[in-house]
């Protein structure tokens, strides 16, 4: 309480007094964390200096009950960015998580006993253009190419293509073995 105290005492001569404490007691009443408060008043205090209540106003309200609807509008506004902020950090880990089970493939997409291939494939799966380890996703879900179609919103001739692609492509570094297996157990 102390440190509202000292804050408070900050605006004196600017502000008058019962507009911060009245713009700390929403504060309070909307459940804006306490630590949140100081920084909450700078944010405020532009607004509230600003503010010059209109006697003649048509709603008759008074100039409490005014500048209460100012400090609630800018403090829904500031609870709303809060709100939008936190929302873009958990979809921004979601691609990250996502992009990491990407370049790490599932072990069930490889020889479970050979650890050098493993490696390779993973780094194979990895070099991949997005759309085709998309793909690669989908064959190690036990997808058909006709839902990974649907899901990738191409024709199911472009996903066959891009496994003759992803096929050429492990041969070409050697995993011929392990597309060979791939085939006889998926049947793609």
């Amino acid at each position: 309480m102390q440190e509202i105290r000292i804050q408070l005492g900050s605006y004196c001569g600017a502000i008058e007094r019962w507009k911060m404490v009245l713009a700390l007691k929403r504060m309070a009443g909307l459940g804006f964390p306490r630590h949140e408060w100081g920084q909450l008043l700078q944010e405020l205090a532009l607004d509230i200096w600003l503010f010059r209540y209109d006697s003649n106003g048509r709603n008759g309200a008074s100039e409490s009950t005014a500048l209460f609807a100012l400090i609630t509008n800018r403090l829904m506004g500031a609870m709303r960015n809060r709100r939008r902020e936190q929302d873009v950090m958990v979809r921004l880990e979601s691609v990250l998580i996502e992009q990491d089970e990407e370049l790490d493939p599932d072990p069930a997409l490889v020889y479970e006993d050979n650890e050098p291939i493993r490696i390779d494939v993973r780094q194979a799966v990895a070099s991949l253009p997005p759309r085709e380890r998309a793909v690669c996703e989908g064959l190690r879900h036990g997808e058909t190419i006709h839902e990974i179609a649907q899901r990738l919103r191409c024709s199911w001739h472009a996903v066959k293509s891009a496994i003759a692609r992803i096929r050429s492509r492990f041969e070409n570094i050697g995993l011929d073995g392990y597309v060979a297996e791939r085939q006889r157990r998926t049947g793609t």
